[in-house]
């Protein structure tokens, strides 16, 4: 048998591409180079800033070691938090993104995450976050076990900060 190796691999983008571009996998994980964050347990919490769309997100990451990094990107507004324990980790993230006729741009209109407990295999449901005018704009997206975010966002007081997301999954084959 030969030993199991690694790809790390990146989602197509969803929404759109205003503001500046981030990799939270190069970033905070030194990909390509190296992996330093902790691939069995990737993500500790995710804060999740929304109304009409999804204005921002700041995911904590756990690393190698067992320290963690933050990435922020886009804007705050009201916030939502979502913590995954020690046992836990992110399944799948499913939402909307695509043009917003109020705002006549690509944006994220909306997230769910599915968290999977591995300790007795429950799974639970946090959001939907965003979408609260209840206008089901953009195209609906899934992706399953994401380990790190990319995309576009103006950060600062732009109430529109995050325009469009890609999510990096790992993938271990023979």
């Amino acid at each position: 048998m030969s030993n199991p190796t690694t790809a790390v691999v990146q989602t197509q983008l969803v929404g759109g591409t205003d503001g500046d571009i981030f990799h939270d996998g190069s970033a905070l994980g030194g990909w390509p180079a190296m992996q330093k964050i902790d691939m069995a347990h990737p993500i500790r919490q995710i804060d999740i800033f929304s109304g009409w769309i999804v204005d921002g997100v700041t995911v904590t990451y756990q690393l190698q070691g067992g320290s963690t990094a933050k990435g922020a990107h886009g804007t705050s507004s009201t916030r939502s938090t979502v913590k995954l324990s020690d046992k836990e980790t992110l399944l799948a993230v499913v939402g909307r993104a695509g043009n917003h006729s109020y705002y006549k741009r690509s944006v994220v209109h909306q997230l769910t995450f599915v968290i999977l407990d591995t300790s007795n295999g429950k799974v639970r449901q946090e959001g939907p976050f965003g979408n609260e005018d209840a206008s089901n704009q953009g195209e609906v997206f899934h992706v399953s076990g994401p380990i790190a975010l990319a995309g576009y966002a103006k950060n600062g007081t732009d109430p529109l900060g995050l325009s469009g997301l890609s999510f990096i999954k790992a993938s271990t084959f023979e």
